[in-house]
Order: C-alpha cells, then structure tokens, then sequence
C-alpha cells in the first residue's frame, strides 16, 4: 500500500515554481520520482534532478527502437511498426505508474 505522506511531499515538490526551469523542465532532487506529471499539458516529463534519468532515456530509447529497427533491418515492416507502438504504449503504461507516486 502506497504511503498518502510520501505521494503528498512528492506532488508538493511538482506544484513548485523552482523546481520548473522554462516552465516546462522539471529537475528537483528531492523528488523520487523519475517521471512527473507535466505542469500544463497532458501527459509525463522527465525528473532532470533525479540521477537515474538518463539511464532510464536510454533505456527507453533502446526498447522502443531496438526491436523496430531490428525487425525493420530483416525487412519485417508491418512487425517493426508495431514493435515500436507496442514499445511506446509500454512506456507510457509505465510513466503513468511511476508519475503516480512513490509507493510503500
């Protein structure tokens, strides 16, 4: 069960006004989270405060285009075409989850 204290601090956090750079690059530190909902608009950004962010770019990058490009190179359209939605609907599945809050 997902503690009501941790996701209160952690959505404090995001409502700051210095936490945003630009209004729209979120980098706070003390956020657990690596994706926060967006101030603005609908949708998730990225924790630049938070230090496994860019692994997880990568990481991301990789699983959505790999299998694509993979399927893609054996001549496979159709199947890299999906390979990459599937990849980009995963990713959003799990931005949402971890934007949430922090659990336990």
């Amino acid at each position: 069960m997902a503690d009501p204290g941790k996701r209160a601090a952690a959505e404090a956090h995001r409502l700051r006004d210095e936490n945003w750079t630009l209004g729209c690059i979120y980098l706070c530190r003390d956020d657990p989270r690596v994706f926060v909902r967006n101030r603005w608009v609908v949708g998730w950004t990225w924790n630049f405060g938070h230090r496994l962010v860019f692994p997880a770019m990568l990481a991301s990058i990789g699983l959505i285009v790999g299998p694509a490009v993979w399927f893609l190179s054996r001549g496979e359209g159709p199947l890299g075409f999906t390979a990459f939605f599937v990849g980009l609907i995963a990713l959003v599945f799990v931005a949402h989850r971890i934007a949430s809050g922090p659990a336990g």
